[in-house]
């Protein structure tokens, strides 16, 4: 467990126990990253889609704006409350005159840590993303055990090579399998551990959506490993986008809605 900081009287503080926030600012400040903390949700409304909306239960406890390679770029941490159903079996009720789910509810706070990259130039939608149930806030727990399993095998045969859990779509295939081949896919999920032997970011994802390049997991960003692990990642997607697809018209399309990094209002 490692100690950052000291309380009162020389008590360690242990990193679990700092506001998130607090561990960004002495990331991102030195970096000239500016930082706020527990941010209105309202501020997503600014971000449409995956994976800013995962759940309908949420807080933002930090929000940064900066820049990567000297692109705009920012940091949102998203917190959702989910609510898991475990197994249990029946029993009759005679209150009900049938039969009732003894299995327990329980709450348990699901993160998302994107990184959000402002490109030159719009390029066509890529996504790859979880694929969820209807009733979004009510998973099974056996969903848990479930893991990421890659089929680097199928890509040649389509752009869904993922199985029933994850789904990769494009504005085409020939889009999809420029950007994302076996041998990137690869990189990115080599022992679903990550991309990076410094820092396990596990199930990373990514979109591109205009001018957006997003990637994110499900860490937080209590160890600011997580951030220097998706930079890194993002970096290298960046690298992935052919250079035609800056001048698709689908780019165009794709970064509707999408404002510039600079203008959106991140506090």
């Amino acid at each position: 467990m490692e100690v950052l900081v000291s309380a009162a009287g020389g008590a360690p503080v242990p990193r679990e126990l700092r506001h998130v926030a607090d561990v960004v600012q002495e990331w991102g400040g030195p970096r000239g990253w500016r930082v706020a903390r527990d941010v209105d949700k309202a501020v997503l409304q600014q971000f449409p889609g995956t994976p800013f909306h995962a759940f309908r239960r949420k807080q933002v406890p930090v929000v940064a704006s900066g820049s990567v390679d000297g692109a705009p770029a920012a940091l949102l941490q998203v917190d959702f409350t989910v609510k898991y159903q475990s197994n249990g079996g029946s029993t009759y009720s005679s209150a009900t005159g049938g039969m009732m789910s003894t299995g327990k509810t329980k709450k348990e706070t699901e993160y998302r840590a994107p990184l959000v990259v402002e490109l030159p130039a719009p390029v066509p939608k890529l996504e790859f993303v979880l694929k969820r149930d209807p009733l979004d806030e009510i998973l099974h727990v056996a969903k848990l055990n479930r893991w990421f399993r890659l089929r680097t095998g199928a890509l040649g045969t389509g752009v869904s090579y993922l199985d029933r859990m994850y789904h990769l779509s494009g504005s085409s295939v020939e889009y999809v399998r420029s950007v994302f081949t076996p041998e990137r896919a690869e990189w990115l999920y080599t022992d679903a551990k990550g991309p990076l032997e410094d820092v396990v970011l596990g199930d990373v994802r990514f979109r591109l959506s205009g001018r957006r390049l997003i990637v994110w997991s499900r860490r937080n960003f209590r160890d600011p490993a997580v951030i220097d692990g998706l930079i890194r990642v993002a970096q290298e997607i960046r690298s992935w986008i052919p250079q035609q697809a800056f001048q698709d018209p689908a780019g165009v399309q794709a970064d509707q809605g999408n404002v510039p990094l600079s203008q959106v209002q991140l506090t």
